[in-house]
């Protein structure tokens, strides 16, 4: 396994959440496209890693029961057919998990900071 790019986000500090999803790796061989950072917006679906379910990202927080405005600062990380492939606080979807046959992969680290 190689380690290609990482992905460094800095962002403001929205308070604690999930602080063990913030960092990750992806598997570079999944995305054929770059990446883009957006929050998140209708029609969403994430298929979680760890549930074994494909959700919509909207039913998936209501059932977490975050907070709307939470829901509003998340950071996504999407490939260009806008397919999520990571959640902050939830992880990397599914379809872009490290995997066996991973040759190179991302690390994306999501760092929070203090202040204006």
């Amino acid at each position: 396994l190689v380690f290609g790019k990482t992905i460094n986000i800095l962002t403001k500090n929205q308070g604690e959440f999930n602080t063990g999803f913030t960092s990750c790796f992806v598997d570079y061989g999944k995305i054929n496209s770059n990446l883009y950072v957006r929050h998140r917006k209708n029609g969403d679906k994430f298929i979680s890693s760890k549930r074994n379910c494909t959700n919509s990202l909207k039913k998936l927080l209501i059932n977490d029961k975050m907070a709307v405005t939470a829901r509003d600062e998340l950071i996504l990380i999407c490939d260009e057919q806008d397919r999520i492939v990571f959640v902050e606080g939830y992880g990397v979807d599914r379809r872009f998990k490290i995997d066996k046959d991973t040759k190179m992969a991302y690390k994306i680290d999501i760092k929070h900071h203090l202040g204006e």
